[in-house]
């Protein structure tokens, strides 16, 4: 979204099948904000009486705001009930010491939240860290944690073990992630072109059949298949 943001003039030169990809994975990316907000949102519910701790931190975070982080942390300090306070201080504590420029100590106070409302936004930023310092170990061990909490963690996980070339577990998590939901046709199209990266041609056959059966006009597909010299599966109707 913001490579096209500031490449206007060039995709406005690109294909209309390439520009409807571009609005493809801007959809997707706001679905899975939607998930995301879902979750936050009933963390919330659990938690109203810190009157939405983790969401005005994140805001005062993104907007770099380091006196409204300081402000909120005395209020977390100070409430009532310290028991469930105390993992949005520690996720404060964490986002003021990355505004600070210190992303070793940043790192360390994130790995000490392993539970409670404010984990999964420790974890996230876990990996937006590890990713910037290139451990990607440490971000893959990152986002494997991640998927274990929310599915849609997944398809990034297996992204990123195709990247770092492991493309049999890559595979094998898009394949347990796609039988739980079958209807992520983006993932099936992911899962696809890595058959088509290792020219697994019966893999691309089946996933592209796949799409097409509930898609028929899905350009990309049936592109996939013509590269490959194959054509639509007879009984993919019944995948």
């Amino acid at each position: 979204i913001q490579w096209a943001k500031h490449h206007a003039n060039i995709v406005n030169q690109l294909s209309d099948t390439q520009q409807q990809t571009l609005r493809s994975f801007q959809d997707t990316f706001y679905d899975v904000l939607k998930v995301l907000d879902k979750t936050h949102t009933e963390v919330l519910e659990w938690t109203n009486k810190l009157d939405n701790a983790a969401y005005k931190a994140q805001e005062f975070f993104n907007n770099s705001d380091k006196e409204g982080l300081q402000r909120l942390l005395t209020g977390l300090l100070g409430h009532r009930d310290q028991t469930l306070a105390v993992h949005f201080i520690t996720l404060v504590q964490a986002y003021l010491a990355e505004l600070n420029n210190e992303p070793t100590e940043a790192i360390e106070i994130y790995q000490n939240i392993v539970e409670g409302p404010a984990h999964q936004k420790a974890l996230m930023r876990l990996f937006e860290l590890h990713i910037k310092t290139e451990n990607i170990n440490a971000g893959l061990n990152t986002l494997k944690t991640l998927s274990g909490i929310n599915s849609t963690y997944v398809p990034m996980y297996a992204d990123l073990l195709q990247s770092t070339g492991d493309i049999d577990s890559s595979v094998e998590i898009y394949t347990e992630y796609l039988l739980a939901h079958p209807d992520d046709l983006d993932s099936m199209m992911k899962l696809g072109k890595i058959f088509r990266q290792c020219e697994v041609s019966e893999g691309v056959s089946w996933t592209m059949s796949y799409i097409l059966a509930r898609e028929p006009d899905n350009l990309a597909a049936h592109q996939l298949l013509s590269e490959m010299g194959l054509s639509l599966e007879p009984d993919s109707t019944q995948s």
